[in-house]
This record gives C-alpha cells, sequence and structure tokens, in this order.
C-alpha cells in the first residue's frame, strides 16, 4: 500500500497523517516510535561500563596474579596465601628470609572507614625515621609510609584502600623496592 504523508502538529502531541490508496486515514502517534528507541537507547546505555556503586573487592589473593608478583620480585611465587584481607606471595616457603610481596585490603576499623584509615596513614607523624611521601598518579591519592629500611604504600580509589608491601631487598635498595610496589598496585587499580 503506497501512503501520501502529510504531518500535522498538535500542541503536545505529534502525529503523522495519512492516507491509504482506498482513502482511509491512518495515524502513527510519535510518542509510539519514541517509547521503543527510548527504551533501547537506556538498555544499552546499563548494560555497558561498570556498575557506579560496585562493592570493593574483599579478596586480596584476586587482586594479583603469580606471574605479576613474580615479575616485580624478580623470583618465581607460588599462588597467594590468604589471610583475612590480605595476601603473601612469596618466593620462599619461609617468607621472612625470601622476596616476598603482601597485599593487604584496608577495612572498616571499628568506626574508621578505609578512607579514614588512608587519611591517618597519610598524616605525617612527629617522629624520627619515618617518613610519608605522596605519590602522585596513582589511584585518587596515594602515599609511601617509610621507617628506616620498609616502605609500605598506601592508596585510595574511591572508598577502597589498599596497600602494597615489599620485602626481601637490601636496605640500600628502597628506590628499587618504591618502584615495584608502585608497579603492582598499578596493576591492582587496573582490575577495578
Amino acid at each position: 500500500m503506497r501512503q501520501k504523508l502529510s504531518q500535522i502538529r498538535n500542541p503536545g502531541l505529534s502525529r503523522q497523517v495519512g492516507m491509504t490508496e482506498k482513502g482511509e486515514e491512518t495515524e502513527m502517534s510519535s510518542r509510539r516510535r519514541f517509547v521503543p528507541a527510548f527504551v533501547a537507547f537506556v538498555a544499552l546505555a546499563l548494560s555497558t561500563g561498570k556498575p557506579a556503586l560496585a562493592a570493593p573487592p574483599t579478596d586480596a589473593c584476586s587482586m594479583l596474579t603469580p606471574a605479576q608478583v613474580s615479575a616485580a620480585l624478580g623470583v618465581t611465587v607460588g599462588a597467594g596465601k590468604a589471610i583475612p584481607q590480605n595476601c603473601e606471595w612469596s618466593g620462599n616457603a619461609n617468607a621472612m628470609i625470601g622476596k616476598s610481596v603482601l597485599l593487604t585490603i584496608v577495612g572498616q576499623m571499628g568506626s574508621m572507614t578505609p578512607v579514614d584509615q588512608f587519611n591517618t596513614i597519610k598524616t605525617p607523624l612527629p617522629l624520627k625515621g619515618i617518613t610519608k611521601t605522596p605519590v602522585s598518579g596513582l589511584g585518587d591519592d596515594a602515599v609511601y609510609g617509610t621507617a628506616g629500611r620498609t616502605t609500605v604504600l598506601t592508596v585510595r580509589r574511591g572508598n577502597f584502600v589498599f596497600q602494597v608491601k615489599v620485602s626481601g631487598f637490601a636496605p640500600d635498595k628502597i628506590d628499587e623496592v618504591k618502584a615495584k610496589e608502585k608497579q603492582l598496585a598499578q596493576q591492582v587499580l587496573a582490575k577495578l
């Protein structure tokens, strides 16, 4: 059927009126065409990307692979050993004497949220030998906490806070340790 369409505009309603070959009038409301298109657009928009309010991860061992940790340490490690809110990868059966990585997911502690704890961690202390060094370009905020020969990188993205601690390197390798912690933190952030 062929139709000759002419458009008629009414306030609040746009519709098209046409005539069939038999002379019968037909109507198509633009509202009827708009609704399915709008529903399709919303469904597409909601199906792409990550949910804005996704719960933060709780399994530290799922945040890094043994291959990522092995590459950072320069030694082969096995699967991470899960400890509540922590995961430890070690290049030796005894992590106290070998190279290792400890990843900690900072959780609620009493009335302190992870963000409250992060703010406390990054606050400089008036104690000799303890330094706090801000790290730019990592998460929303990040800081190295260094005490003597030990350093820990603490990172915040939104309300998710985690720490990376690399151990087992010589005391004069503190800058190398910091670089390894930053590399591993970037890999954790890539999974968020």
